[in-house]
């Protein structure tokens, strides 16, 4: 199970222990492992709850001539549109993410465990 990092968790550190560079690569590891695990699934989620509401809130407000099949439809259409768009933005930003660890990882074991080249020999 992966943990979330947040910011009470970053701000509440203590920061005058020293931190061993096997904690640190262990901990951009795993959330190496999270960013390579996620779907998108969440994003997409927060985003069908909200056009859910957009589109009640506008059913509730403007008076429409539509049938309940069309009003119901759209809905749907609505939805799941959004739901899917939030779904691709959620595994951008992971991919995203997932590069910028990739990096850091790369950058922490480069300056902690530098090895010779032994092709300049």
């Amino acid at each position: 199970m992966y943990q979330r990092s947040s910011f009470l968790l970053i701000c509440c550190m203590d920061i005058t222990k020293p931190v061993s560079p096997n904690t640190v690569v262990s901990q951009l590891r795993n959330e190496i492992a999270k960013q390579e695990a996620a779907c998108g699934c969440e994003l997409g989620a927060v985003f069908a709850l909200g056009a859910l509401m957009l589109f009640i809130g506008h059913l509730a407000v403007n008076y429409t001539n539509w049938s309940a099949t069309g009003a119901v439809g759209r809905g749907v259409l609505w939805v799941a549109g959004c739901s899917l768009f939030g779904k691709l933005l959620g595994l951008a930003w992971a991919r995203w993410r997932l590069l910028q660890l990739r990096g850091e990882l790369d950058r922490t074991l480069t300056s902690h465990w530098h090895v010779p080249n032994a092709e300049k020999e």
